[in-house]
C-alpha cells in the first residue's frame, strides 16, 4: 500500500501564505512586506511537522545582524536589539548606532546633554555622534518634562527645534548630530530612541 503524498502549507510568521501549497516557495522582486520569517509545514499519514524558520531581513536588519554575529553574539538572545550583553546600560541597536561595542562597555557613546541661558528661558543642547553607514534606523531624540510619557519627538523647524548633523573630527565613520531644544520654565528632560 503506498504512502498518501505529503501535503505542505507555507507560512510568513503564524499566518498561511494562500496558494503556496507546493514543497518549495520561491520569492522574487522582494519588497518590505516580504521581510519576515517564514516556515512549511508538511503533513502526512496525520503527522504534521514544521521546518525551522527561514528569515528574509531588511538591509538594516541584515547589516545589525551581521555586526552582533561579529562579536559572537547570538541575535535572538544576548545579541537581540534590545539585549544588553555587557551590561553598560546602552541597548544593543543604540551601541551599533552609536559606533560602540557590545561586548565591552562603553557608556562613554552615550549622547552628552547640556543646557544654556537663552533670552526668557534656556536651550537645552543634546548631541551625539552616529555611524555614518548606519541606514534604515529610525533616531528619535525626544523630550519631555518628567521622565514619564508622553514624550515629545524633536523635529527639525518645529517650536524652535533644531537638528545637525557634521562631521566628527578625526573619525572619518562618524558625524556628530546636534540637536537644540528651546525650554521655558520648568525641568527637561531628552532621551534618544533607536528602532527600525
Amino acid at each position: 500500500m503506498e504512502s498518501p503524498a505529503a501535503k505542505f502549507q507555507w507560512f510568513k510568521g503564524a499566518s498561511a501564505i494562500p496558494g503556496q501549497t507546493g514543497v518549495s516557495l520561491a520569492l522574487f522582486d522582494l519588497t518590505e512586506a516580504d521581510y519576515g520569517t517564514y516556515t512549511v509545514k508538511a503533513t502526512a499519514n496525520g503527522i504534521t511537522v514544521e521546518s525551522a524558520p527561514a528569515v528574509i531581513r531588511t538591509p538594516a536588519e541584515a547589516a545589525y545582524a551581521a555586526y552582533v554575529d561579529g562579536f559572537d553574539l547570538d541575535l535572538e538572545t544576548d545579541g537581540a536589539p534590545g539585549a544588553d550583553h555587557d551590561r553598560d546600560g546602552v541597548a544593543n541597536l543604540l551601541e551599533y548606532l552609536l559606533g560602540g561595542n557590545p561586548i565591552i562597555p562603553n557608556p562613554g557613546i552615550l549622547p552628552a546633554l547640556s543646557s544654556t541661558p537663552s533670552g526668557n528661558g534656556r536651550t537645552l543642547t543634546f548631541t551625539y555622534d552616529r555611524k555614518i553607514t548606519v541606514e534604515g534606523i529610525q533616531q528619535i531624540v525626544e523630550h519631555s518634562s518628567t521622565l514619564t510619557p508622553p514624550w515629545t519627538a524633536a523635529t527639525h523647524g518645529e517650536s524652535g527645534v533644531t537638528i545637525a548633523a557634521a562631521p566628527v573630527p578625526g573619525n572619518a565613520g562618524l558625524e556628530r548630530v546636534t540637536v537644540t531644544i528651546p525650554v521655558t520654565g520648568g525641568k527637561r528632560f531628552a532621551r534618544l530612541r533607536a528602532t527600525w
